[in-house]
């Protein structure tokens, strides 16, 4: 069950509950709630790419708390692939895309930081108690749906990301 913490919170849960009354809509409505998505063309605005700015601007990386704070994180790439099984198996309901696999922030910036070849020094500041601790989601539903869906492996996706990163300025 939802508990929204905020205003934006409380107006995902409000449209998500219009847009799947029962009688509201004639056709199969399908929630996608996604989670840290990252990919080329983020215009570096996902955890991912403002790491990876933060360390090659002052070769430093700035963690709250302790690094052990867990974040889903799932590539853009297959994000689409999700959206496509949706619309050839339609489906009235909500489904959480994430890989169901969390990494810790500290995982998250040491694979950023090797992946680019880059050893940033880390800086350790308290931990915002307004910051949602770990981010893990189930994912059982959106297995259940697209049997089979595989999600990249974050240090495979995190290389293309870089990669796509070092020709193009998005």
């Amino acid at each position: 069950m939802p508990s929204p913490a905020n205003y934006y919170d409380i107006s995902k849960v409000a449209c998500e509950a219009l847009l799947t009354m029962p009688g509201a809509i004639d056709c199969p409505v399908t929630v996608l709630r996604l989670r840290g998505i990252y990919g080329p063309g983020d215009r570096g605005e996902s955890l991912v790419g403002r790491f990876l700015n933060q360390m090659r601007a002052i070769d430093s990386v700035d963690i709250f708390g302790d690094g052990s704070t867990k974040r889903d994180l799932a590539a853009i790439e297959d994000i689409n692939i999700v959206v496509e099984g949706i619309l050839n198996k339609p489906m009235n309901g909500r489904l959480n895309i994430a890989t169901g696999h969390s990494l810790s922030v500290r995982e998250i910036v040491e694979t950023i930081a090797s992946t680019a070849g880059l050893t940033p020094e880390i800086n350790y500041g308290p931990l915002d108690v307004s910051t949602p601790k770990d981010l893990e989601f189930d994912t059982r539903a959106l297995n259940d749906w697209l049997p089979g869906l595989r999600f990249t492996n974050f240090a495979e996706g995190c290389a293309a990301y870089i990669a796509a990163r070092s020709v193009s300025p998005l």
